[in-house]
């Protein structure tokens, strides 16, 4: 990811796609620390990733660290015996709190659902929680990011909210741009990319919510995550060709939407996506067997 000079001396030897070899975790060790239903990964600045794990019972977050060795976990709270919780998205910030898009539901009351983010300290202490705009029931939100203001976006199909990191709306946009807004990330100069699943395009807001520009996602690719390196300053589609043995491919774009090159990775069904400074990223998928795990290239 980092050096651009390695990439275009793989592409003059005809090595485009060549990236070093994968390593796999998420079902080794005791069986409690294995990953579940995975929703949602992240890193922070010591390389370690932490991914969501919306179990059936346990929901909460996962941390491994940077050789991919479980370290901890924390379960999700519940405001009392007859609240269900389903654990979205994670994301964190640039003092690695950890922030969790969570949906609460009163069992067989589905007119009760509301969306929440909790918000962790770097120890994994609940630090607080905030409740997101209300929705109708045509428009779930799905994923979060985190900007270097500490501004907190979720995606909900159609708008992003902007929010403070106490819960305070700032900002909504996207209406009338996105029809089925699915993954989002923070790029630089405070910009806002969120890959629309519906035409497969990322779109690229401004701070203040206006839309720049937009680029079409390369190839007949289903889209289904999105990510930005910041060192780089590339962002990263992960997607799936369209079919049965559909081959995934992650796609590396310079900011400006120009595509560079992409790297076949022999898994199935991409969730989710995450870089490292280091500009290693790491992809939660779900292997033949039904498992969840975390590819690391």
């Amino acid at each position: 990811m980092r050096d651009s000079r390695l990439a275009k001396t793989l592409g003059e030897l005809g090595m485009g796609d060549c990236c070093v070899t994968p390593r796999s975790f998420g079902q080794e060790g005791e069986k409690r620390h294995r990953l579940k239903n995975a929703r949602g990964i992240a890193t922070n600045t010591k390389a370690q990733f932490i991914v969501g794990d919306n179990a059936d019972q346990n929901r909460g977050v996962k941390v491994f660290d940077r050789n991919e060795k479980f370290l901890k976990s924390f379960c999700l709270p519940t405001d009392d015996a007859y609240t269900t919780v389903s654990l979205y998205d994670v994301a964190t910030d640039l003092l690695d709190n950890i922030y969790v898009l969570v949906r609460r539901m009163k069992p067989g009351t589905d007119n009760h659902v509301c969306m929440s983010v909790y918000v962790y300290d770097n120890n994994a202490d609940l630090h607080h929680k905030f409740l997101l705009r209300d929705r109708s029931r045509d428009w779930f939100c799905f994923a979060l990011t985190i900007n270097y203001k500490q501004k907190v976006m979720v995606v909900a199909n159609k708008v992003v909210d902007m929010h403070e990191a106490d819960g305070q709306l700032v900002r909504s946009f996207g209406q009338g741009i996105l029809r089925d807004g699915w993954a989002i990330t923070s790029a630089n100069e405070g910009r806002v990319m969120v890959l629309d699943r519906d035409d497969s395009y990322v779109h690229v807001f401004s701070e203040q919510g206006e839309h720049l520009f937009e680029v079409k996602v390369k190839g007949s690719y289903s889209p289904r995550a999105i990510t930005f390196h910041q060192e780089s300053e590339h962002f990263i589609v992960i997607g799936q060709e369209q079919g049965t043995d559909g081959k995934v491919r992650v796609l590396i774009y310079t900011k400006e939407g120009d595509f560079l090159r992409n790297i076949q990775l022999e898994i199935d069904s991409p969730q989710s996506i995450a870089v490292t400074k280091e500009g290693r990223f790491a992809v939660v998928y779900r292997d033949w067997i039904n498992q969840n795990k975390v590819i690391v290239v």
